[in-house]
């Protein structure tokens, strides 16, 4: 599950995603994988669920063009 925000003070939209650890991992970057799959897999061990949150930035230009296709739908 997903949602856009518009930052008021910097005028930038970030798209924020939640999910279970095993639908994220395909969603991070290479870079972010193990470290997500470590912390994920060490929390299970100790009995703990995790939800995973992460974040872009998206152009203007990018949310003007899907805001008129969701528009059109």
């Amino acid at each position: 599950m997903g949602i856009l925000v518009k930052h008021l003070q910097s005028n930038k939209i970030i798209y924020y995603l939640k999910g279970a650890d095993v639908i994220m991992i395909d969603k991070v970057r290479k870079f972010y994988k193990s470290y997500v799959t470590d912390d994920c897999d060490s929390l299970a061990r100790e009995g703990l669920r995790t939800l995973v949150i992460a974040q872009k930035v998206i152009s203007h230009e990018f949310y003007e063009e899907w805001n008129q296709k969701l528009v059109a739908a």
